[in-house]
């Protein structure tokens, strides 16, 4: 990596972090789902920790550049985007259909539907990983689309 070029990686990684920091919140705000927030922090971690495994490879940091059409704007709005609605959650009162939406709408982002298209296009050495990735993000949204689904219809 140059010492000018931006390093994809680190941001992707910032996201991630920030992602299970959210979810982290929302399982001490909503203790009957805990375990459920809880595991989806875990994982974010987790992704978090995978993709810092490429930090060193000044290859893929290129690539996500170039070719994946990660761009840095994006990322860094994403990454504020989630940082406010941690804030939000810590000083106005979500009820846990708000919470679950938006949980939903991180999931569903444009950031994170990136790992599915470039599971396919990815170098052969790291398509495993994105693919993974673009799996757990799937299991993600299908949980909280499941759990928002089930909370709305107790609702009515």
């Amino acid at each position: 990596m140059t010492e000018n070029e931006v390093d994809i990686v680190d941001l992707l990684v910032q996201h991630e972090l920030a992602v299970g920091e959210l979810y982290h919140k929302f399982s001490g705000r909503y203790r009957y789902h805990a375990d459920f927030w809880e595991k989806l922090s875990s994982d974010e971690k987790k992704h978090a920790d995978w993709l810092g495994r490429l930090r060193e490879k000044s290859v893929i940091n290129r690539w996500l550049l170039e070719s994946a059409g990660l761009k840095e704007p994006a990322l860094r709005a994403s990454i504020s985007y989630v940082r406010d609605q941690e804030r939000k959650a810590e000083k106005v009162h979500l009820n846990i259909i708000q919470a679950l939406s938006i949980a939903r709408d991180l999931e569903n982002a444009l950031l994170e539907k990136q790992f599915d298209r470039t599971r396919d296009i990815a170098p052969a050495k790291y398509r495993a990983l994105f693919t993974r990735l673009a799996e757990e993000t799937e299991k993600h949204r299908d949980s909280i689309t499941g759990l928002l689904k089930i909370l709305k219809e107790k609702r009515i």
